[in-house]
């Protein structure tokens, strides 16, 4: 095979385990079953026992190996304003082209979505317009969508966004003015991918944007505010920790963090959220929106 790609060719036991998972659930949805059957050669290739054994094999071999994951470095608020301070001023710089303006609003609002989420990085992604309902009393919006590691089981991951007094992060304004941008130059969102890719013809795509692109576009931001950003090599996955971290500086209880970002033990983590949790005024949600710009700098 060709190795002269820039495909990662070694991966921790739980990202390839998850990227299994994920590729096992879309090979579900489009009709191939969650089972392989190797005397007729039909089912769901993913699901086959030979990488169930691989997997197995390579989590042994990590852990007598004691490979230790590096965590992604948060990405903390003051990291998140700056960013935003940097797409909103671009996005008014391309007011009067309409791809660059899609892809500036686009980012914007994804990496506020994905801050404000606490997670899940590749189920942001692949958030549907049809996933996302405004509340009532226009104080935010509800995600009800599937986590990707619990599509075999059908749990529904259910959190909600809420309005912040810091226009600057709110995320519900962020997805707003994403919206609004869309509509203005005759982007339909609805009821597909919320975040989508342009193409090499320069047109946007109906397909999820991509992890790797998202990297890309948050590298390309990095690079521009090189020395004023709290860590040297963020990733997407810092917003879930970076999330985390704030909550935690603001003395927010522990398992409401750990409910709001989805670290829970295997016996839980697929469990709902309950719905009278994430609207709740003084939960998680609310208070992640309205938390200061101080939070977390040194």
């Amino acid at each position: 095979p060709d190795l002269s790609c820039a495909c990662p060719k070694r991966l921790a036991f739980g990202t390839g385990d998850s990227m299994i998972g994920r590729l096992r659930a879309i090979l579900a949805d489009n009709g191939k079953g969650s089972e392989w059957h190797p005397m007729l050669g039909v089912g769901n290739p993913a699901a086959c026992w030979s990488v169930k054994t691989y997997l197995a094999n390579v989590r042994e071999e990590q852990l007598k190996a004691r490979v230790t994951p590096h965590q992604a470095e948060p990405i903390l608020v003051g990291d998140l304003a700056l960013i935003s301070n940097h797409t909103e001023h671009m996005l008014l710089q391309k007011a009067n082209s309409a791809i660059p303006i899609f892809v500036q609003a686009r980012d914007q609002a994804l990496f506020k979505a994905l801050f404000f989420a606490g997670d899940r990085g590749v189920d942001s992604l692949l958030t549907k317009v049809s996933d996302i309902l405004r509340l009532t009393d226009n104080s935010g919006f509800l995600f009800n969508h599937n986590w990707t590691k619990s599509l075999r089981s059908g749990d529904a991951d259910v959190f909600a966004f809420k309005r912040g007094s810091n226009k600057t992060l709110c995320p519900v304004r962020g997805l707003e003015v994403y919206v609004s941008v869309c509509k203005s130059i005759g982007i339909k969102l609805a009821p597909g991918f919320l975040f989508r890719p342009v193409t090499k013809s320069n047109t946007v795509s109906s397909q999820s944007l991509g992890s790797s692109a998202a990297q890309a576009r948050l590298s390309f931001y990095t690079s521009s505010l090189k020395g004023q950003l709290s860590g040297e090599h963020l990733t997407i996955h810092g917003f879930r920790s970076g999330a985390a971290v704030s909550l935690a500086l603001e003395g927010v209880n522990l398992h409401e963090i750990m409910d709001h970002v989805g670290w829970k033990s295997s016996k839980t983590a697929l469990h709902y959220i309950e719905l009278r949790q994430v609207v709740n005024p003084v939960g998680a949600a609310a208070r992640l929106a309205n938390l200061p710009l101080a939070t977390g700098e040194s």
